[in-house]
């Protein structure tokens, strides 16, 4: 049975009659979405009705893991797993016929509608094992994106990995390759906190998946050992980042990241997660120490059966195509046999085309206006579908000037990064006048008068787009240029902005009056960033990139104990501290911790000689504490009773409750030849939200308490009053009286 959907032909031969599995009540929503909305609405839609799956099926941004290879017109692709399809698109635009194989009917029809414009793309529906024995074709490239680790699934064999890639690998053609993409079990992101993608489960993968059948991730050593049992000796490793899920880089073993690149990333848009540690700060080491490879979150592999070098090949990806259309490219490093190098910048879609045009004008007009200057242009010259930009190598005024903050050279840091924004200041040559280019890109604002401009500015010469040397300075990208006036002032502030405040590493930089110097003064700086938002929001547009929508998707973090003491405050939720006044005061030097037993401190704490006073601190945050014994036993054997003062509340029989962080209890002055302390409490930490109301409590306790006092007191008084009257009554005079009243 077949059946079309547009120009898409579904095939149900294979199709048991039934989805063996499915999400639920989801699917149909991702089909009615998929029905209803083009392509272009569907960003729209995911911002609007905040669901992850709509978010993991229709981001455009899933679609970066695969359209950057160099399938062709010329090529046939087996996708494996096609589910919704996510990436099926992808290789439409770029092959000349896409079949794919899914288990699911519905997730076959999701992607049937989504895609039903493309002529050459063929669904196929039902079990992988059913189907491949029916595939007559040989392909170029065969893709499992986020399959390889359901293979036990697909395979009822032993070894099911090894003979998936068995099975698979006789449909290829001779020059044919396969593409894998999946999660590394030893991805950064799991140590840091994030729960093992398909279980859900803290550490599942690291521990190697003890409560899980039926999905397994691998390290790259596990991978390559697949591979090899599987008779493939040729395989190369791509590192998506953050993730092959949504991936905005692509490194190889040719192109690893540099310390920096790597900026932490919410990940957790389907489920809670804990946050350990600082990401960046902890890929900068790994980076250091040369283990990218083994902590990069995923992992993309490119296999062939036989080892051919191709004449030049990708090495590195990067996208900006969280952006508008009409803005939306990537940039690709390749590289040749002879490990000569070149950059391009492509147009993800035909209205980014004009774009990339903008930017070869913009080498041309730039040249002048930096002519007598050290500035010089990286060389850009059109290719199709994009522009070619000379590669070149060196150390950035970023790096160089990050270099000279670590070796503590103020004079050395002043001198060069003036010497830089001192030439950009003197290209502004022109007055400035309002258009409604200007306004169309910045918005609304007021700029101060006497401002010059450049005749032509590029607005990003920020430090990491320079390449530096003493007589050269390489501008290697001026991709947002613009013919109309634009303050000099603006291009100097945002070259300050973004080299002090992208890394707490340049806060000593900070203090150095930068802004001050170049006359750029508060009321201006806000003008300027009324400006930068502006500018950012004519970038993206009608777009909403999925960044904007982690606090609408994701379920958050549940921990996080970054940059904290947390360990150090879980220590001392379980410990109370004892310090001791030497007739100086309380000091820590001169202080322990008691580990409790539950919620029991009993504990005998020898004295040193001299103390004066002591102060406990049965915690540190709100609890309420029972004191049931703080003596002080002398060194003649006598026991005599501490008396304290707290900063809490004081309860009944011996409670107290302290809303406090920081509880306390304070001795007076101890007698001269005591020993040591004996204490026993009961203490029960709380929020400090519970503290405040056991404090609250206990005040009202004590105010209860003394209205009974003062009733009981009342109460005395009235019977007194009452004794005298009727001792009165009981008088000759009183009688007397009473007879003459009634007279």
């Amino acid at each position: 049975m077949k059946e079309k959907i547009g120009k898409v032909a579904l095939d149900y031969r294979f199709y048991p009659g039934v989805d063996l599995y499915s999400d639920g009540q989801v699917e149909d929503e991702l089909l009615e979405v998929s029905k209803n909305y083009s392509r272009k609405e569907f960003n729209k839609i995911i911002d609007s009705r905040e669901k992850w799956p709509l978010l993991y099926h229709f981001s455009h941004i899933r679609e970066n893991i695969i359209s950057w290879l160099p399938i062709n017109k010329e090529h046939k692709v087996l996708e494996i797993g096609s589910g919704c399809g996510a990436v099926t698109g992808a290789l439409a635009k770029k092959a000349g016929k896409v079949t794919c194989v899914d288990l699911s009917k519905k997730r076959s029809l999701v992607n049937a509608y989504r895609h039903k414009d493309y002529d050459n793309i063929e669904i196929l529906v039902g079990n992988f094992q059913d189907i491949e024995k029916s595939l007559e074709e040989t392909y170029d490239y065969i893709t499992l994106i986020g399959v390889f680790e359901y293979s036990e699934g697909y395979i009822g064999t032993n070894n099911p990995y090894v003979d998936m890639l068995k099975i698979i690998s006789s449909h290829l053609s001779d020059n044919g390759k396969i593409v894998i993409a999946i999660e590394n079990k030893l991805g950064l992101k799991y140590w840091a906190g994030c729960t093992e993608d398909h279980t859900g489960l803290y550490f599942e993968g690291m521990e190697g998946y003890p409560r899980t059948k039926g999905v397994r991730t691998f390290t790259r050593r596990e991978l390559e050992q697949i591979f090899l049992e599987a008779g493939i000796e040729n395989s190369e490793f791509y590192y998506p980042y953050p993730d092959y899920k949504f991936p905005m880089s692509i490194f190889s073993d040719r192109w690893m990241p540099a310390e920096g690149d790597l900026k932490e990333i919410n990940y957790n848009y389907d489920r809670e997660r804990i946050r350990l540690f600082n990401e960046t700060n902890v890929y900068n080491t790994i980076i250091q120490e040369g283990l990218f490879s083994l902590y990069s979150n995923s992992y993309l592999t490119i296999l062939q059966k036989e080892k051919k070098q191709a004449d030049s090949s990708c090495i590195y990806v990067k996208y900006s195509n969280e952006r508008a259309e009409d803005f939306s490219i990537r940039t690709e490093i390749y590289e040749k046999r002879d490990g000569k190098r070149k950059v391009y910048k492509l147009a993800e879609s035909p209205e980014g085309q004009e774009h990339l045009k903008n930017i070869e004008e913009s080498s041309k007009r730039l040249e002048k206006v930096y002519a007598d200057s050290p500035v010089e242009l990286n060389r850009c010259i059109p290719v199709q579908n994009g522009i070619e930009l000379e590669y070149v190598t060196g150390k950035t005024l970023e790096n160089v000037l990050d270099e000279m903050l670590q070796k503590n050279q103020e004079s050395m840091f002043m001198e060069t990064i003036t010497k830089y924004l001192d030439t950009l200041q003197h290209t502004g040559k022109i007055p400035y006048s309002k258009t409604e280019a200007f306004t169309k890109v910045f918005g609304e604002v007021e700029i101060p008068e006497g401002q010059l401009c450049p005749e032509y500015t590029n607005l990003d010469p920020v430090c990491g787009n320079i390449l530096w040397s003493e007589k050269k300075w390489i501008m290697l990208d001026y991709e947002w240029s613009f013919s109309f006036p634009i303050p000099i002032k603006y291009q100097i502030y945002r070259v300050i902005k973004y080299y002090l405040y992208t890394s707490t590493a340049r806060e000593k930089a900070q203090k150095l009056d930068l802004f001050v110097l170049y006359g750029i003064g508060t009321k201006e700086q806000k003008t300027y960033e009324t400006m930068e938002e502006n500018f950012q929001k004519y970038i993206l547009g009608d777009h909403i990139p999925i960044r904007h929508m982690y606090e609408k998707i994701s379920p958050g973090t549940l921990l996080d104990i970054q940059g904290t003491d947390f360990l150090g405050k879980l220590h001392n939720s379980k410990t109370s501290r004892i310090y001791f006044d030497l007739g100086e005061d309380f000091h820590e030097e001169f202080s322990f911790s008691i580990h409790r037993q539950g919620g029991l401190l009993r504990k005998r704490i020898p004295m040193p000689d001299g103390v004066k006073r002591i102060r406990l601190d049965p915690c540190e945050q709100a609890c309420a504490v029972k004191v049931i014994k703080m003596a002080l036993e002398m060194k003649d054997g006598t026991i005599k009773e501490i008396r304290c003062e707290s900063n809490g509340t004081a309860g009944r029989n011996g409670f107290y409750g302290f809303q406090t962080m920081d509880p306390y209890f304070v001795s007076a002055v101890l007698p001269e030849g005591g020993g040591a302390v004996s204490v026993e409490m009961e203490i029960y930490p709380c929020q400090e939200v519970v503290g405040n109301f056991v404090e609250e409590s206990f005040q009202l306790v004590r105010e209860r308490d003394r209205l009974k006092d003062d009733v009981r007191k009342l109460q005395y008084q009235l019977e007194k009053a009452s004794q005298k009257i009727q001792q009165m009554e009981n008088t000759k005079v009183w009688k007397l009286y009473k007879t003459i009243k009634k007279d």
